[in-house]
């Protein structure tokens, strides 16, 4: 069964090519700089100097302000990174994907040797490649590792928090220069996925009291604040914690069973109620993500 990262984005063709997958997803458009304009009280129009606004050239959406040195990266370079990885065999492009209304834009990549493993028995977990762009400069160019467990398709990704191998690149105009590297730190993702097959099995050998534990990811507001909706949140996370898929194999108690109960709440429940790209995001660099972060964090340091 082919998975979509997040149940979020779309699907493509299996083995499709970079192109073919970006297509599929509805990403091949491009973006350009346009002039800032604006009324100087006597009837003229002025253009904004040093600056421009980077807009959609399907839909004429605006989605950042930069400045006019600024070289904006194209959704046909991402995808162009990933073809020669995918012509070799190493990875396959699963899901591609966009949030912000086309400012952020993700593909998912099966590692197609090497990356599988389990956690105590029958619980299996795999590694994918997350790729992310954006538009609105609110991330750099980024590969990471996203490890889903198979159980329920909860994902965390990893050496974001860890940083030994996510390749990132700011914007600049000499972006393209650096794409050279790219190959040689992706090879670090062997080391890093070594180390978080050993940080997991840790967890589950490790005892935790989840209701303790979420009242510490989850505290009381400041004195005078209403409390209710943590009180909404931890009554929704220990629910979670309990009827969860896989929790059983987690081994309740411990602090796998605690991190994937957390996961699991992040991309299923937590704001379920909002609309797909709004899920995506949330899961992949909004909120969801931010609370799974924390929780992992929490969780390895009760390791020492």
């Amino acid at each position: 069964m082919r998975k979509v990262t997040h149940q979020s984005g779309t699907v493509v063709s299996k083995g499709a090519s970079a192109q073919q997958a970006m297509i599929e997803g509805g990403l091949d458009w491009q973006v350009s700089k346009r002039p800032i304009s604006y009324p100087d009280g006597r009837g003229e129009i002025l253009n904004l100097r040093g600056q421009k606004v980077l807009v959609r050239n399907d839909t004429s959406g605006a989605l950042a302000v930069v400045s006019n040195r600024y070289e904006p990266f194209q959704n046909s370079e991402l995808f162009g990174f990933l073809s020669p990885m995918v012509e070799s065999g190493q990875i396959e492009i699963e899901a591609v994907g966009a949030t912000k209304e086309g400012g952020i834009v993700w593909a998912s990549s099966k590692i197609l040797s090497g990356f599988r493993a389990e956690v105590g028995a029958g619980d299996e977990i795999e590694g994918n490649l997350l790729s992310v762009i954006s538009h609105d400069k609110s991330h750099a160019l980024s590969h990471s590792l996203m490890i889903n467990r198979m159980f329920c398709s909860n994902a965390i990704s990893y050496q974001l928090r860890r940083g030994s191998s996510a390749f990132r690149i700011r914007h600049s105009q000499g972006m393209r220069e650096e794409l050279a590297i790219a190959s040689e730190i992706m090879q670090n993702m062997s080391s890093t996925w070594k180390d978080a097959v050993a940080t997991f099995n840790l967890l589950r050998s490790k005892k935790v009291d989840f209701n303790r534990f979420v009242k510490e990811l989850v505290p009381d507001a400041p004195k005078g604040v209403n409390n209710t909706r943590r009180e909404n949140k931890r009554r929704e996370l220990l629910d979670t914690y309990i009827l969860a898929p896989g929790q059983a194999q987690a081994e309740l108690g411990t602090a796998w069973a605690a991190l994937n109960a957390v996961t699991h709440y992040a991309d299923h429940t937590m704001g379920s109620n909002g609309s797909k790209e709004a899920l995506a995001h949330s899961r992949l660099f909004g909120r969801g993500d931010t609370l799974k972060e924390t929780a992992l964090g929490m969780l390895t340091g009760k390791l020492s």
